[in-house]
């Protein structure tokens, strides 16, 4: 039952428990694995050009904008068109995910839930012998 595509077998989890650590930790940039500071995307935007070493003009230059552009990016007075957000990105290195700001808070309990089924799917067992514990 076990050798189905995309099953995983008993022995890769505890027979007992499956423990899932800091579900809601800080997301990774790929900027060397700093943790990207929480807010706006000018603070986001602010905080990964510096790491980069980047000015403002620099920037501005690869993305054929204007500095003051990048600048009000980074005060919060204006956004880049969603076309630029890739190239911003992968000037950056980082995703397109990690320029923005916080996603809405997620409703952990349906995330917990949706788990459970799937890991007692790819057990093949009952739902009543799957318990997911976080420890924070």
């Amino acid at each position: 039952m076990l050798e189905k595509a995309g099953a995983i077998s008993r022995a890769a989890v505890s027979p007992r428990y499956i423990l899932l650590q800091n579900l809601t930790g800080p997301r990774r940039a790929g900027n060397g694995g700093s943790s990207l500071p929480s807010g706006s995307f000018g603070a986001r935007l602010r905080y990964l050009r510096t790491v980069k070493g980047l000015s403002q003009a620099d920037v501005a230059s690869c993305l054929g904008v204007s500095k003051p552009a990048i600048s009000g990016w980074e005060k919060g007075r204006t956004r880049p068109k969603n076309a630029r957000l890739g190239a911003l990105a992968d000037l950056l290195g980082v995703s397109q995910f990690d320029l923005m700001e916080e996603p809405p808070p997620v409703a952990y309990g349906d995330v917990i839930a949706r788990s459970r089924i799937q890991i007692a799917q790819k057990l093949g067992v009952e739902l009543n012998k799957v318990r997911i514990i976080i420890e924070f």
